[in-house]
């Protein structure tokens, strides 16, 4: 993230609709400006950029890990198949070879967040595996950036276990970001327990704060499930349902809510108010029946799941996809497509407004306007916690005692909260591929090629 910009420039920015470029009339809201969906490019149905690393494409973000404005891209590779690294194009070009690469490893998923509260944005990545592979447990590693880019050694390691997915959130609300981490090896291993690592201030502690019951979770995230202004952690699980444990001061070790039905092989999730009643809900890809399921709010119901012929579903997203202001549903597969599910008047719909051509083994999706052609500036306000909009890159707080998380910017209680924030009205679409054939690959609108 950049840099917290002052308090007298956040207040003008919140008061002042012509700083934010949008004319306060009618409907329009001053910092989110609403954009007629004729005038979005599509996506493109096939990649304009690709990554020269041949490699188990698996974990994917964007962040400004050197604090110069624009936004890299990073990918961790490995998964379960070989050790590969953390890689990093530094944007906003994106140079195909990587600036800078950190440690070999089985990787698997990955978050970006500033852990340290220096400026610049880091990494912590999931080694699914240990050096030996399967039957040698994993671990997380942190990785700092700085005015190089992103470190090539770890500044901070924990072992010992198996993970694919972690995810950086404040849900004790002290204003710094802890890390939860999804436990399991549904192939090999017994089940484990998931865990929790409380931020000192400079970063993670040796032995977790929390630990769950045992079970096999590929993914998690930090969402305030509930409304009550801290964040719940749910977690996408194989052969048990998917579950969220709810912050009442801490986490009970058994769920406090158990997703309905049966067939879960959970991968990945999202969440985001897809159907406007003010409270996110939750999407979740299940590879095996080949699925996805959509739990709405504020019970988080089975509201809708991914009709037609199965899928290895894989990657999941909740993204403004064709600028009309609410939240399709973007499915991915192993060997298969990108299909987009779109959202009418708060349901989402039976049938696909957007395939593409390209195919891959998808692992995971990130999103953001490469150029900037189609950002706008957007605020949001409130105490303690605020909301930002998904996929919306914040630019700046009014307190450095504040954590920015996916989706989420929190401080102590009482603190009153002014944010910036920047969102594409139609954002770019990176992929990460585990096809070693392939690169990761960028799906930029309204360009055929990219240097």
């Amino acid at each position: 993230m950049a840099r917290p910009l002052p308090l007298l420039l956040l207040l003008v920015a919140a008061c002042d609709p012509e700083w934010l470029g949008s004319d306060d009339t009618g409907d329009v809201d001053p910092c989110d400006p609403a954009v007629p969906a004729d005038q979005v490019d599509a996506l493109p149905m096939t990649a304009t950029w690709e990554s020269a690393e041949r490699s188990y494409a698996t974990g994917l973000g964007w962040g400004d890990f050197d604090d110069d404005g624009h936004r890299d891209l990073v990918v961790a590779s490995g998964n379960d198949m070989e050790p590969g690294r953390v890689s990093v194009h530094r944007g906003p070009d994106l140079d195909p070879t990587p600036a800078s690469s950190g440690g070999v490893a089985y990787h698997g998923h990955l978050a970006v967040g500033d852990v340290d509260h220096d400026g610049y944005d880091d990494v912590v990545v999931a080694r699914y595996l240990g050096v030996d592979g399967f039957g040698s447990p994993g671990g997380v590693d942190w990785y700092r950036g700085g005015p190089e880019g992103l470190a090539k050694d770890p500044a901070w390691s924990a072992d010992g276990f198996h993970t694919f997915a972690v995810a950086l959130g404040d849900p004790d609300g002290d204003g710094d970001l802890d890390l939860a981490v999804a436990v399991g090896e549904v192939y090999e291993g017994d089940p484990e327990p998931s865990r929790l690592y409380e931020n000192d201030g400079d970063g993670f502690g040796a032995d977790p704060a929390w630990t769950s019951d045992p079970a096999y979770a590929l993914d998690v995230a930090f969402v305030d499930a509930d409304g009550d202004r801290d964040l719940d952690l749910v977690f996408a699980r194989h052969g048990a349902p998917h579950a969220r444990f709810d912050n009442d001061g801490g986490f009970p070790s058994e769920p406090s809510w158990e997703a309905s039905g049966a067939g879960f092989d959970g991968n990945s999730l999202d969440f985001g108010d897809v159907d406007g009643d003010g409270l996110p809900d939750l999407l979740v890809t299940d590879t095996d029946p080949g699925t996805a399921r959509l739990y709405c709010g504020p019970s988080w119901a089975l509201c809708w799941e991914r009709p037609g012929t199965p899928v290895m579903a894989s990657a999941a997203s909740l993204v403004d996809v064709d600028g009309d202001r609410d939240l399709d549903a973007v499915v991915g597969a192993w060997w298969g497509q990108i299909e987009v599910w779109p959202n009418d008047d708060g349901a989402l719909e039976d049938r696909t407004s957007w395939r593409s051509i390209h195919t891959a083994v998808i692992e995971a999706f990130a999103w953001h306007d490469r150029d900037g052609s189609d950002e706008q500036i957007g605020c949001s306000n409130g105490d303690g916690l605020v909301e930002v909009p998904r996929g919306a890159w914040v630019t700046g707080v009014s307190t450095d005692a504040a954590a920015v998380g996916d989706g989420y910017v929190t401080a102590p209680t009482g603190t009153a909260l002014h944010v910036t924030w920047r969102r594409s009205r139609a954002p770019d679409l990176a992929l990460s591929d585990w096809d070693p054939e392939h690169g990761s690959v960028l799906l930029e609108r309204g360009v055929s090629t990219f240097p």
